[in-house]
C-alpha cells in the first residue's frame, strides 16, 4: 500500500526530473537538489495539475521562449547581481508562475523564502511585479 506521503515524494521527484530536462537545455550548471525539492514542494500544489501535465507545460514554455532563455542564461553566468535561484532547475517553474499566477506565487513564496529573492529572480526574467 502506497502512503500519501510516498505519492507526494514520487510526484515531487517527477516534477524535478521534468524541470531538469528543460533546465539542462539552457545551462550545464548543476543545481542543489534539496533546495529544488523544497521549492517544488512549496509551489507545485498551486497548479492543481498532475505531473504529466506539468512536464508538457514546462517543455512548451522552454520551447516557445528558448532564444530568450538561452541568452538570459548566457549573460547570467557573469552577472553577480543575479538571483541565486536562477541556477536552480525550479527556476523554470517559477518563470512560468511569474507569468501565470504571480499573486499566488508571491504569497506562497513568502511562507519560506525572502520576497526580495523572488523579486530579483523576476527582474532576471524581465518580469515586473504588479
Amino acid at each position: 500500500m502506497i502512503l500519501e506521503w510516498e505519492k507526494a515524494i514520487v510526484s515531487e521527484l517527477r516534477i524535478l526530473k521534468a524541470l531538469e530536462r528543460q533546465y539542462y537545455k539552457l545551462t550545464a550548471r548543476p543545481s542543489d537538489m534539496d533546495l529544488s525539492l523544497q521549492v517544488i514542494r512549496l509551489l507545485w500544489p498551486l497548479y492543481g495539475a498532475d505531473t504529466d501535465h506539468l512536464s508538457a507545460r514546462f517543455e512548451d514554455l522552454v520551447s516557445q521562449r528558448r532564444p530568450f532563455l538561452e541568452e538570459l542564461y548566457r549573460q547570467a553566468e557573469e552577472d553577480p547581481g543575479r538571483s541565486a535561484f536562477l541556477f536552480q532547475s525550479e527556476a523554470i517553474l517559477i518563470y512560468d508562475m511569474l507569468a501565470t499566477m504571480q499573486s499566488a506565487l508571491r504569497q506562497r513564496w513568502a511562507e519560506e523564502f525572502p520576497e526580495k529573492e523572488l523579486e530579483r529572480l523576476a527582474v532576471n526574467f524581465g518580469v515586473s511585479f504588479d
